[in-house]
């Protein structure tokens, strides 16, 4: 397998560069589309396709990464690669819809407040939306248009799995997506050779991402497991240490509560050993899937090596090509991160500015209220400056007595 190193992609875009970079979907024309473009069950998903569902619930949004953009490792990856999936900026907290007719199989924690939420599409397309609070639980099934979560960031990670087990570009060089500048993907080589050797790339990574999830998998089977075992054995060191509690009991040993406490823990035994095993089995079914798309994956690979070698290719050429695009996607990265400092900056400025703005219209207002108390200004003169205050706050301010019965 082949390793790199390359400078995280900036994902972590907010709202405040959305609104400076002026770039927002238009919202959907009466007539422009009908039903009939919602996703349908069994046709190949696109990013277009969920865009327009999404943009129902959030008229502002923007992709702002890629399916081959570069990551290092994080928090939430293990190893470096490409990001594999589309990031869609949004405002903190907005609603996330499902794009596609789909059943959630998992809803994962990614960090302490984000989550993964797996779904399942009829036609075999596995999709994730990262970075959310989840609203739904496993086993829903979904309509496109269904709440799946909110954003806990400033947007969506959307990535998506194919049925033959490899990351799937769904969002590729398609009409109707609105980039954040500079980030638009060139359009897809059409040359045979070209295209071979972005599938090698892909199926590298793919497979790569999937060992990584497959470790994950196992150890939080083994943990399930470890947990399953435990119980198993404390309900059944409690069946049989119940004779002996109930003797003591019957003899004045132990009070009533000890007694109660071990018939409570018999009698529930078997119901937390029933919930710990379908969680061990659901883990072990999960690590079980992972390794089937690992062998997907290597086959994959095998065969685009196998067609690339048949080319004339060799494996020189082929690594030649792969440190060329790392090399690219780490410079596209660097400028990433500056941009995204220099708007940092800009996000502080402008903030500073609306603190001092509220700062003043909420002295003025105080002012305008004493003096209109006194009988100094009119009721209209104190109200403009309550309306510019509530404004600048985006509150409603309660209703002020009025002493001078105007």
């Amino acid at each position: 397998m082949l390793k790199y190193r390359g400078i995280a992609a900036a994902a972590l875009v907010a709202a405040v560069l959305l609104l400076a970079a002026q770039v927002v979907l238009a919202r959907p024309q009466p007539g422009s589309r009908s039903k009939a473009f919602l996703p349908q069950a069994g046709s190949a998903p696109s990013l277009e396709e969920y865009l327009f569902v999404q943009r129902l619930k959030t008229p502002s949004q923007v992709v702002i990464s890629g399916f081959y953009d570069w990551r290092t490792v994080s928090q939430y990856r293990s190893h470096a690669g490409l990001h594999l999936g589309y990031d869609v900026a949004m405002p903190y907290g907005s609603i996330v819809v499902a794009g596609w007719p789909d059943r959630v199989t998992r809803v994962v924690p990614w960090t302490a407040t984000q989550y993964g939420i797996t779904v399942l599409s009829d036609n075999g397309y596995e999709t994730t939306y990262g970075h959310l609070a989840p609203l739904v639980q496993v086993g829903a099934v979904l309509s496109p248009g269904d709440v799946v979560g909110s954003t806990i960031i400033d947007h969506v990670d959307i990535k998506m799995i194919g049925p033959d087990g490899l990351y799937y570009d769904f969002g590729h060089s398609q009409p109707g997506v609105a980039w954040m500048p500079g980030m638009a993907p060139a359009p897809m080589p059409r040359l045979t050779r070209a295209e071979l050797l972005r599938l090698y790339l892909t199926a590298t990574y793919s497979l790569e991402e999937t060992r990584a999830q497959a470790d994950a998998a196992l150890k939080s089977e083994r943990k399930a497991r470890q947990a399953l075992k435990a119980e198993r054995e404390a309900v059944l060191a409690a069946r049989k240490s119940l004779p002996q509690i109930e003797k003591f009991f019957t003899d004045g040993l132990i009070p009533r509560k000890e007694l109660d406490e071990a018939r409570d823990r018999v009698a529930n035994g078997g119901q937390r050993v029933s919930k710990l095993e379908r969680q061990w089995r659901a883990l072990a079914d999960d690590y079980e899937s992972q390794t089937r798309r690992i062998d997907m994956g290597k086959n994959k690979l095998d065969l685009v090596k196998s067609e690339l070698s048949g080319m004339g290719v060799k494996d020189a050429q082929i690594k030649k090509a792969m440190d060329e695009y790392v090399r690219k996607g780490v410079a596209q990265a660097a400028k990433l991160r500056a941009l995204q400092e220099k708007n940092k900056k800009i996000r502080l400025e402008e903030a500073n500015r609306h603190a001092r703005a509220v700062a003043e219209a909420k002295d003025q207002y105080e002012k305008l209220q004493r003096l209109y108390l006194d009988g100094a200004v009119s009721r209209d003169e104190r109200d403009r400056a309550r309306a510019e205050l509530e404004r600048l706050t985006g509150r409603k301010m309660a209703p002020e007595e009025n002493p001078r019965g105007e």
